[in-house]
């Protein structure tokens, strides 16, 4: 029979603990400032081509994109985000959906993204924001 000790360690939280130290000591955070800032920099710019974007939030990699109806009442527009994560999915990007209203789109991508997959995130953003907006257009 197997025994179980208080004291008895888990390898696999050891190993992870190690990973993490790791990734902290090869600059994992300041590539989470570099990228954030980047990621930031390119919605703002995506941002001018859709008024659909009402307010950008950040902190560091995690980004809230609100989606609004008009950029003057900044009316809710959940349908558009909703749409927009089932594009993204479709067009390979994962995307969550948050806020109050539920029109808050929501880009965490992983602490270790490169220069190169922030061009694809805000490509393929782009790209299901224009898809999720003809959609309910037509």
């Amino acid at each position: 029979t197997e025994e179980l000790h208080t004291f008895a360690n888990n390898t696999v939280s050891q190993v992870a603990g190690l990973k993490l130290i790791e990734l902290l000591e090869n600059g994992v955070l300041e590539n989470c400032n570099r990228m954030g800032a980047r990621l930031y920099k390119g919605f703002q710019e995506i941002q001018g081509d859709f008024p659909e974007i009402g307010d950008l939030r950040q902190a560091g990699l995690h980004i809230g994109i609100e989606l609004v109806k008009s950029p003057e009442t900044k009316e809710a527009y959940g349908e558009l985000a909703d749409v927009v994560r089932k594009t993204g999915m479709r067009n390979g990007m994962l995307m969550g959906i948050g806020g109050v209203r539920k029109n808050v789109i929501k880009i965490k991508p992983p602490l270790v993204i490169t220069e190169a997959e922030v061009g694809t995130v805000l490509e393929l953003f782009k790209k299901s924001l224009e898809e999720g907006r003809n959609s309910l257009h037509k």
